[in-house]
């Protein structure tokens, strides 16, 4: 599985006013000054315990800021929105057109839908728009990709022009986050962690200041406090996503983190989960038909 290509469901939503840029640069995680034309940023929205809302995605298009946000938690942004806006002058706007983010992974792939298009590549902080068509971009987060957001009607054109691979199911898909530690909403991404949980730090800039959220990030990361680390394991046996994870200790098993989730391939079950740091140096278990079994 050395190329993916995946599509996900995906809402683009226009945020209008006076005050956009200052009002992301005060509640959300990255840096928003001088975000200048054609030009990105990825930034988390945390709540007051610095957990995460949602890991979204801004693009300033000709001076326009459209923001990208997972499907399942774009009412949860849009609460956010509703919730810390108080005098700016900030409009979150939902587009009626269906969109999807199709996902590359894998040098093969990209340099052929690149090729295939006659576009050049897009750089760090930098998207291309296509005909109006096509957003791409590179998030640059851990495994190299490619991120191309289209409406749902362009979906068979994109397609065409990746023949002949095909769209991965789900089970591939979610077998290559996990053995390359990539975090989704709602799985990883979600109220119960925080981004330095998930090795996310890119998207947090730690000289900006102030955002929602900011001293709980800011003291976990200075007292070397952080709880959770993202890991992935394998085993024979069929679990579930939401399992618990326990280790040992004098005989007595007691949970240490949760499986986020699971693919089988060849008969073997990988599965990503989330396990305590202090942790990390004993043997992990779980409960399966009421026998604890070791993982790996």
């Amino acid at each position: 599985m050395d190329n993916i290509l995946h599509f996900s469901k995906v809402k683009l939503n226009n945020i209008t006013g006076n005050d956009v840029v200052d009002f992301l640069q005060r509640v959300s995680t990255n840096e928003f000054s001088g975000l200048q034309i054609n030009n990105f940023r990825s930034t988390f929205f945390l709540n007051n315990k610095g957990r995460i809302i949602d890991l979204v995605t801004v693009f300033n298009i000709n001076n326009k800021i459209k923001i990208l946000t997972s499907e399942i938690n774009n009412s949860k942004v849009k609460d956010y929105f509703d919730k810390y806006v108080i005098a700016d002058d900030v409009q979150f706007l939902e587009l009626e057109s269906d969109y999807i983010r199709c996902t590359l992974f894998g040098e093969e792939i990209i340099n052929k839908f690149i090729f295939n298009l006659k576009l050049d590549r897009p750089v760090t902080g930098r998207f291309i728009n296509f005909d109006n068509r096509l957003i791409m971009y590179h998030d640059f987060y851990k495994s190299r990709t490619l991120n191309i957001i289209l409406k749902q009607d362009e979906k068979d054109f994109l397609v065409n022009q990746l023949k002949p691979y095909n769209p991965s199911d789900k089970n591939e898909f979610d077998y290559y986050r996990i053995i390359n530690h990539f975090p989704i909403a709602p799985n990883e991404l979600n109220e119960d962690f925080n981004p330095l949980d998930c090795e996310m730090e890119m998207f947090i800039n730690s000289n900006k200041g102030c955002y929602i959220g900011q001293e709980v990030i800011a003291r976990l990361e200075s007292q070397n406090k952080v709880q959770y680390k993202l890991m992935d394991f394998k085993t024979y046996f069929k679990i579930q996503e939401k399992d618990v994870i326990y280790c040992r200790f004098n005989d007595i098993f007691e949970k240490c983190g949760q499986i986020t989730t699971i693919s089988c391939i060849d008969g073997l079950y990988y599965f990503l989960g989330y396990v305590r740091k202090n942790l990390l140096s004993n043997d992990f278990y779980i409960n399966y038909n009421n026998e604890y079994k070791k993982i790996n």
